[in-house]
This record gives structure tokens, sequence and C-alpha cells, in this order.
């Protein structure tokens, strides 16, 4: 199988692509491609149909992705360190406490158990509130 040579605007598409979220118009400008709008959308499109260009996507994609889940390991290690450490701040051991509950999502649960309830109440006193205006329409009329 032939293997493609990236040209020089392909590799700062991909580049341009990995970093500004995936939009692959502003990374076709970006790269340098002149045109028009329609233009410039239809180079992008065109760029992530090509098998090589995709391919490299996808590397630089699968690389940042395992960084990631490499800095999320240290840093939920480093709070649990923090966490648990007996001579920690209970300042500091509270935060890191706080901050992996989020990261586990332990509270949200009850967050949006809380916030549905807010809604039905306020839901209701609008509804009364509502019912006392007509009333009072109805009685002066």
């Amino acid at each position: 199988m032939e293997k493609h040579k990236l040209t020089y605007k392909q590799q700062r598409f991909i580049e341009n692509y990995t970093t500004n979220g995936g939009n692959a118009t502003k990374a076709a400008r970006d790269a340098g491609y002149k045109g028009n709008d329609t233009t410039i959308r239809s180079v992008g499109r065109e760029n992530l149909t090509k098998p090589h260009v995709k391919t490299a996507i996808d590397a630089i994609t699968q690389r940042k992705h395992e960084n990631n889940e490499e800095k999320v390991r240290r840093i939920l290690n480093k709070l649990e360190s923090i966490a648990y450490d007996a001579q920690a701040r209970k300042s500091d051991a509270l935060k890191a406490m706080e901050l992996l509950g989020k990261y586990h999502a332990i509270w949200s649960e009850k967050r949006i158990i809380e916030n549905i309830d807010r809604q039905r109440e306020l839901d209701e006193q609008e509804q009364a509130e509502a019912k006392r205006i007509a009333l009072l329409r109805f009685k002066t009329a």
C-alpha cells in the first residue's frame, strides 16, 4: 500500500484541527488555505476524508487522550494522599475530599434532587399566585 506524505498545509491543518476543538474550517483557514468561506469549508471537509490525514489526527487525539488520563490519575492520587494524610491541614484535607467527591459525582444526585424540589416549590408558588390574581379579578368583575 502506498504511503502518503503529508503536505506542509496538511500538517498545519492537522495541528490546528487537533488544538482548536475540531473545527475543520478554522483549521484549514489557519493552515493557509485560500478562498471564500465555502471553499475553505470544502477544503477542511475534504482533508478529513483523506485517510493519511485522518490517521494522523487519530494518532494525535489518542496521544492526547492517554496523556490526559495519566494526568487525571496523578491528580486523583495526589488528592487522595492529601485527603487521607493525618498530617495534612484539615482545610486541605476537606478541599481534597470535596474535589474527589465532585470528580466521582458523589454529590451530584443529591443536588439534582434538591434543585428539582426547589423548582417544584417555585412552580407551586407561581400557581398559587396566579390563582390568587384570578380570584381577585373574578371578585372585582
